[in-house]
């Protein structure tokens, strides 16, 4: 194999880990996004409860 093989295969390999990285992240940055969907759905949704019981207790 020579130098010019060498750099060649030495660059699609950079070339494929930066793919590689490039798609964990943007992967992980989907997956904080839905946990973070998640929990502000779960905050609303215990906020909502929170409202409910304080205008049922003063309301009364």
């Amino acid at each position: 194999m020579g130098n010019e093989e060498k750099s060649r295969d030495k660059a699609r390999q950079t070339s494929d880990d930066a793919t590689s990285k490039a798609s964990r992240t943007s992967k992980a940055k989907e997956q904080a996004e839905e946990r973070a969907r998640k929990a502000k759905l779960k905050a609303d949704e215990e906020d909502q409860r929170a409202r409910e019981t304080f205008d049922r207790d003063y309301d009364a």
